[in-house]
Order: C-alpha cells, then structure tokens, then sequence
C-alpha cells in the first residue's frame, strides 16, 4: 500500500465513538424541532380549546389549564 492509499484509508476510516457522536448530534437535531413543534402545537390547541370553551359558555371568566 503506497503513502497515499494509506492516507485514503486512514480519512475514510472513523472510530466507533465518532460514528455514535455523528449519530447522536444527527438524531438530537431530528428529535428537538419535533419535540418543540409538538410542544408549541399542545400549547396553541390548549389556547384555543380555551377560547372556544369560554365562547360556549358565555362565560366572561377564561378557562384555566
């Protein structure tokens, strides 16, 4: 093997631990815009559940969580 197949190789090659922290930083940048979106879209529909309730009711007082 010459100095740049050996060069090649040793560029191509990653550790087992840069594989799981290239798999953890991928799956944490997947996983928290999901969890944000879902957080966000409870809060919005818990907001407008409210609101609707208060209109049903004809209540001047809101709805509390």
């Amino acid at each position: 093997m010459d100095e740049s197949e050996l060069r090649m190789d040793q560029r191509v090659r990653k550790s087992t631990r840069e594989t799981l922290r290239e798999s953890f930083v991928t799956g944490l940048a997947v996983v928290v815009p999901v969890l944000v979106t879902v957080i966000v879209l409870a809060i919005a529909f818990q907001y407008v559940y409210n609101y609707l309730t208060i209109l049903a009711r004809g209540s001047s007082t809101p709805a509390i969580w």
